[in-house]
């Protein structure tokens, strides 16, 4: 199992542009950061044939949702002292390719981000939970419901390219005023920086050359 995450808009690789769809950034460079992935998966027919990947967004982007969230109390067994959600939340784009699910099919079911969680338990821990909590989520179903096939496809759509001027729009320059999350990163930077150079650069080896050369 592997996590890949993008490059962030409020504190990106120093060698590589932020791809992760998160404004002002252009959304070519996240779609871009996609193909990548998906090219990589698919590029291999014997990988491609037990793969399945997941892409999905922690947030909904501000737009409206003409449907209803799910009601549904979220347990509080942690201490949490703020009052509970009392729905599932507005919808999150999610996506699937894997040649166990149906071509250009959607799903209607009901899902949110532990059924990741739920999927990883069947999978590694057949008859056990993943945790109670996961569990109490009962109007929640397992990412596995959404693999409809038993048999895996052999076929797999390729992926146009970005049109040109998409990919002009890519290099447009960021706005040009830091958030304030960008500000506080760059911050905690110049602290380690100062204060440890040697311990955050074995730590953060992508930034040796910030924290020990200053560039």
């Amino acid at each position: 199992m592997t996590f890949i995450e993008p490059a962030y808009t409020d504190f990106s690789h120093p060698n590589v542009g932020a791809n992760d769809d998160h404004p002002t950034t252009s959304i070519t460079a996240g779609q871009e950061f996609l193909r990548l992935a998906y090219d990589a998966v698919t590029s291999n027919p014997e990988r491609w044939r037990k793969s399945l990947l997941i892409v999905h967004y922690d947030e909904h982007g501000g737009f409206f949702d003409h449907v209803a969230p799910p009601a549904f109390e979220t347990p509080q067994n942690h201490g949490e002292t703020y009052d509970p959600f009392k729905t599932l939340g507005v919808r999150v784009p999610g996506l699937i390719a894997s040649p166990f699910a149906t071509a250009g099919s959607c799903f209607l079911g009901i899902l949110d981000h532990t059924s990741i969680l739920k999927f990883l338990a069947e999978k590694y821990t057949p008859g056990f939970p993943y945790s109670a909590d996961v569990a109490a989520r009962s109007l929640v179903q397992s990412l596995s419901a959404a693999l409809d096939l038993d048999t895996p496809r052999t076929d797999f759509p390729g992926v146009p390219g970005a049109p040109v001027h998409a990919t002009r729009l890519a290099q447009r320059a960021p706005a040009p005023f830091p958030s304030p999350n960008t500000t506080a990163f760059h911050n905690a930077m110049a602290a380690m920086r100062r204060t440890n150079p040697e311990t955050a650069a074995a730590k953060f080896p992508a930034w040796k050359d910030y924290f020990l050369k200053g560039r």
